[in-house]
Order: C-alpha cells, then structure tokens, then sequence
C-alpha cells in the first residue's frame, strides 16, 4: 500500500468518524426537541424517533386523520389501479404522499424484517408472490403506515389482548423472556422495538 493510499484510508476513516459523531449528535438534539411529544413518544417504538419526527413534519398530526387507511392514504400508500401500455388493471402505490416519509417508512420497514415474526409473515407473503422480497417490503411498510396511526390514536393497550392470543406472539416473547427457542426455529435474533409495539404489528400482519 502506496503511502498516497494510507493517507487517503485515513481521511475515509476520520470522516467515517465525524458523521458518526453528529449522527449522535443529532439523535441526542431529536430527544431534546420531542421530549413530552405525545404523538411522536406512541409512535417512536413502532417506527423509530427520526422517522417518528419525519412522519410528524410531513402529515402533521397523526390523531388528525379519521382512520388509519387515510394515514396511509396520505402517505401515497393506497392501492390504485393503473391502466397503460405496460400495465392493465394492476394495483400499484399511488405514491401521492410526501416521498421523504416513504423514504423513513422504508428504513423502519427494513428494520422490522430483522424481527423473527415479521420475517416468517414476509416468507410465507413471498411465497405467495413468486419470491418477491421488494412486494413483501411494501406489504410490510403498509402495515405499518396503519400500526403508526393506531400508537398515535389509541397506544397499544387495546390491541394487546387480541395480539397476545396469536401463536406467532407467544412464541417471541417465549425466546424473548425464557432464552430458548420454543417452538420457533432459526437462531435468536435481538428484537429492537418494545414488546407492546411488537405485539400490534404482528396483529396488524396477522389480521
């Protein structure tokens, strides 16, 4: 390695480094700003605070919409039919919304494959769809489009009980709280949201 390229890794290396440093930064400004944000606190273990504020500054306040499929619809995640050249009669994303909140949506749908629950309802729905990874994404970010309005409108107590009867639940908060596989299989994976949030997106998955 030419000294020239030494230098250069350690400029990477240091810039890597300074936007790490504002990330957390910028994180720790996020906190300061919502502290005591009703809205945005219910939806933070769902989506995630950064995509939380970035919902809240592109629709406003969730508790405003009437129902969560018009959450959803202003997000431009309706289904329309579209009719063309190329396409006859097929259901597509409207995508009329603000495309930065898909953007975050997208990044909290991703998050959420990595859950053990969601990625068996992701495998069974590409299954279904010929292998599809990008529609089972979609279906996911849809879910929780919905999931976001319900935490902001109601929290999540009245889906716990409904929730906490499905056998998918059950079983991660088996490998959750007991350490052992049960009746899931593949390794254990550290879950990243709260219980209470997990347990309405599964509902909404499963419904």
């Amino acid at each position: 390695m030419t000294a020239w390229e030494v230098r250069e890794l350690k400029e990477m290396a240091q810039g890597v480094l300074c936007e790490r440093k504002r990330i957390r930064e910028c994180r720790r400004e996020l906190a300061r700003l919502t502290a005591g944000h009703e809205a945005i606190a219910a939806q933070e273990p769902a989506l995630g605070l950064a995509t939380a504020c970035v919902l809240w500054m592109c629709l406003g306040d969730p508790r405003n919409y009437p129902g969560a499929a018009a959450y959803r619809k202003a997000l431009g995640l309706n289904l329309t039919e579209r009719s063309s050249g190329k396409f006859k009669g097929q259901l597509r994303l409207s995508k009329r919304g603000p495309h930065l909140g898909r953007k975050w949506l997208y990044f909290s749908a991703m998050r959420w494959m990595r859950d053990p629950a969601v990625k068996r309802w992701t495998s069974r729905k590409k299954a279904r769809d010929g292998g599809s990874a990008m529609r089972a994404l979609v279906a996911v970010m849809r879910r929780l489009a919905l999931a976001a309005w319900h935490v902001a409108k109601h929290g999540v107590s009245q889906r716990q009980e409904a929730a906490d009867r499905r056998p998918e639940v059950r079983c991660v908060r088996e490998r959750k709280n007991n350490g052992s596989s049960g009746t899931c299989t593949g390794r254990r994976v550290e879950m990243i949201f709260n219980d209470a949030a997990r347990r309405l997106i599964v509902w909404i998955l499963e419904a």
